[in-house]
């Protein structure tokens, strides 16, 4: 969506029948419930869909776009904001619209079909029809650049895998005509465009190296700059006011990506304009082309480094409306900089999102996230270190139920996904839910956590099972010995790699869990490694790296894969996986339960064939977390609902 800030950010990269059975609470599955001094609150508080979400106001500040639910299906709306009319712009009934982008005056989105995540880009018409833009069967679209600040009105950039499954090429796309051209040679994973719309860097991944070019003008060839590993480059993120240097975010020659001015012709550094010695930075924000506003990074919370003066001013301005212990976002802005959207949240609290009327000193609620739930009723997220068996420093989170003592309780070990990404500070609405529920929530940021450093990530490569999984097992242990946990009653819960990791905990740990669940998570890495998706392929080299090679590390990953261990799993298992996941297949939760029921042992398993990887109907996710609950409480002994639960029954 058009907005005044352009804000860059490196990301890391992983038939059967049912029915439901409505099962009443047992009894004494809800005693207990009155010593804690807080109410349970629904899996609808902690996981209903938002009324309305992902507000962006329109450059002239006349009207805010934003989506909103229509029967279950998220569409686009728009409101005026001198007249407060809404208008639905959208008519999806079947599957929700993902993104929405604003080119010019005309409206763009982008949406898949039952998360198999092979997106099309769309325009709504005049007439309030949509048309797709990239009618390809099989073939994944999405938009790579908007080209702001040129000439081309009718024109974007966009990347498909049209011409190979493998790999992703980039197009202009007319967005008016439908006319797509080839506009590089090369398929290419990341490209930065000057202020005057030239493409002037490419970056494109051959296994673990990534070979950097650049070029001048349009009609130059471009000539390589410089070969790195993937995991040691200088990666441009824009260029400077004059189109003369570029900024990058870089690690070459130290442990974390610093923020830094380079000659983009040569690669050579210039200056160093901002690093932290521990963390790495996480995003850059422009004011407008070439203005350097802020970066940010994390800590145990997110950070920011000012380096414009006005923007500083600006952001002050709007902290001081909105006051409180609260990380604020600012995801869009007026050309005018009068008014912008704010969201707020803590770790208490998922907050609100307002339109911020700097000229008149005005806040408006757009939409209320808490959806009544009292802050005073959450448990806090508290930042701590533990160190793992080899000496290495390992930090995390622990939130502990609201009022009970941080002594012998039920804990549930919340594993994050990726695994190359990070757990932060901030609202969790799986966090509170299980405090609420009783358990103390334990979020370990294991060695190949992303945020740390370079020698951080690369200390879990291989450690599938092995250094990772003792990360989280020294701190579950950490936790024991503190008095904290009790070590009769802990669960193990992941999605993705936290659901690998749940499946590992369970079978190379079996004595530490009463419990675990995997959600979407793998528990074959061949199998894994076999099945990416197309448009991933160029990663297979990287996951070779990062995870291993089904042919040279035959030995350790059929030792690491959980699904050859399933005779060693003893405690009570709860899988659950979207049948059109295209990352984590279907197969993988399949494959553990096959193993398990084998051996005459029962698991729950619960198969969405409307969802893909992670689940995003609330009817699935209702019934997933309402199934969570009563697993938990039966196996842990905490708290849940005295209502009818929903159970899935094969």
């Amino acid at each position: 969506m058009t907005n005044r800030f352009i804000k860059v950010v490196m990301l890391s990269l992983v038939f059967s029948f049912a029915i439901f059975v409505p099962v009443s609470a047992a009894a004494g599955e809800t005693e207990g419930t009155n010593n804690y001094p807080v109410p349970l609150y629904s899996v609808h508080d902690f996981f209903g869909m938002q009324s309305a979400t992902q507000f962006s106001i329109t450059p002239d500040g006349e009207r805010l776009l934003f989506l909103a639910p229509v029967r279950g299906v998220l569409n686009i709306f728009a409101r005026d904001l001198s007249t407060g009319e809404e208008t639905q712009l959208t008519e999806a009934t079947q599957h929700s619209i993902t993104n929405y982008f604003l080119k010019g005056d005309t409206l763009l989105y982008i949406q898949d079909v039952h998360g198999d995540e092979i997106f099309h880009i769309f325009r709504v018409n005049e007439d309030g029809t949509s048309t797709n833009l990239t009618p390809f069967p099989d073939v994944r679209a999405f938009p790579m650049s908007l080209l702001e600040n040129t000439n081309a009105d009718e024109e974007i950039l966009i990347t498909m895998n049209r011409e190979d499954p493998e790999l992703l090429n980039v197009y202009r796309l007319n967005i008016f005509t439908e006319e797509i051209t080839r506009e590089l040679d090369d398929a290419i994973e990341i490209l930065r465009m000057d202020n005057d719309g030239v493409i002037r860097v490419i970056m494109i991944m051959d296994g673990v190296d990534i070979h950097i070019m650049h070029r001048y003008t349009s009609d130059d060839e471009f000539t390589l700059v410089s070969t790195n590993h993937i995991d040691e480059f200088a990666g441009v993120i824009a260029f400077d006011a004059n189109n003369q240097y570029a900024y990058a975010l870089s690690n070459v020659g130290r442990d974390t990506d610093a923020l830094v001015r380079i000659n983009p012709a040569t690669g050579e550094e210039l200056e160093v304009l901002f690093v932290h010695e521990d963390f790495d930075i996480s995003g850059a924000t422009f004011t407008r082309p070439g203005h350097l506003a802020q970066v940010t990074y994390v800590t145990y919370r997110g950070q920011r480094h000012f380096f414009c003066d006005e923007f500083e001013a600006f952001f002050n301005a709007i902290s001081d409306i909105i006051p409180g212990d609260y990380s604020i976002g600012i995801t869009s802005v007026s050309s005018d900089w009068n008014l912008a959207v704010v969201s707020k949240a803590s770790d208490v609290s998922r907050g609100g999102i307002y339109l911020v009327n700097l000229k008149y000193g005005t806040v408006t609620l757009l939409a209320d996230r808490t959806r009544g739930i009292n802050p005073e009723h959450m448990a806090e997220m508290h930042p701590i270190e533990y160190t793992a068996r080899d000496g290495l420093t390992i930090s995390g989170y622990l939130t502990i139920p609201v009022g009970v003592e941080a002594e012998n309780l039920p804990t549930v070990v919340l594993v994050h996904g990726g695994p190359w990404v990070r757990d932060v500070w901030g609202w969790n609405s799986e966090v509170q839910f299980l405090a609420n529920r009783g358990y103390a929530v334990f979020q370990p940021n294991f060695r190949g956590s992303t945020g740390f450093g370079r020698a951080f990530l690369q200390a879990g490569y291989g450690e599938w099972g092995l250094a990772m999984q003792d990360d989280i097992t020294d701190g579950v242990l950490w936790l024991i010995a503190e008095g904290i946990a009790d070590p009769e009653n802990i669960a193990i819960f992941g999605a993705s790699y936290g659901g690998y990791a749940a499946l590992a905990g369970a079978a190379f740990t079996p004595e530490l869990y009463a419990a675990a669940i995997s959600l979407v998570g793998v528990s074959n890495i061949f199998t894994l490694l076999e099945s990416i998706p197309p448009w991933w392929e160029s990663e297979r080299e990287r996951l070779y790296v990062r995870v291993g090679h089904p042919i040279y590390d035959e030995e350790r990953l059929t030792a690491t894969s959980p699904v050859f261990h399933a005779d060693a799993i003893t405690a009570p298992l709860f899988v659950a996986h979207g049948a059109n996941d295209p990352r984590v297949t279907l197969s993988e939760s399949e494959q553990i339960v096959e193993a398990l029921e084998a051996r005459g042992v029962d698991v729950e398993f619960f198969v969405a064939w409307d969802e893909g990887h992670g689940f995003a109907h609330f009817s699935n996710i209702q019934r997933f977390y309402n199934t969570l609950e009563a697993f938990l409480a039966e196996h842990l002994g905490g708290r849940r609902r005295d209502s009818i639960a929903m159970r899935w029954v094969y």
